[in-house]
């Protein structure tokens, strides 16, 4: 942890500062590296405080943070023009419905979370 400083410190201005440059040297517009740069981010925090958070809940949310900072990345990454209305980015790309996949699996993870922490709870009474 004696990192995390310098680790947020070039995180943040990487996120905020060099989506005009990128977008000069690559096909994405500023809006665009700022939106995948932000989910790249995401996925940092969540991986990094995942190695320092306690409880089934506070792991959960760490994990479902890096599964939404990973999906806004990486469909943004690979997209190529307008998305319809109505449409999210990551079910335009890949076709079909990747976000109620997603919403299905942080659920969950969810349900895992409850369920582990009802079974450790249910031992301290029963002993």
């Amino acid at each position: 942890m004696r990192w995390l400083a310098a680790i947020l410190l070039i995180g943040v201005f990487l996120r905020h500062d060099t989506s005009f440059f990128l977008a000069k040297v690559t096909r994405l517009s500023p809006s665009e590296w700022f939106y995948l740069l932000g989910g790249a981010w995401e996925v940092v925090l969540c991986a990094i405080l995942r190695t320092r958070v306690r409880g089934y809940f506070a792991v959960a949310a760490m994990w479902i943070g890096m599964l939404e900072g990973g999906q806004i990345a990486v469909c943004q990454a690979l997209l190529d023009g307008p998305v319809p209305s109505g449409v999210s980015e990551c079910d335009y790309v890949a076709g079909w419905p990747v976000g109620e996949w997603i919403v299905g699996l942080e659920v969950t993870l969810l349900f895992m979370a409850a369920g582990m922490k009802w079974h450790w709870g249910s031992r301290l009474w029963s002993s």
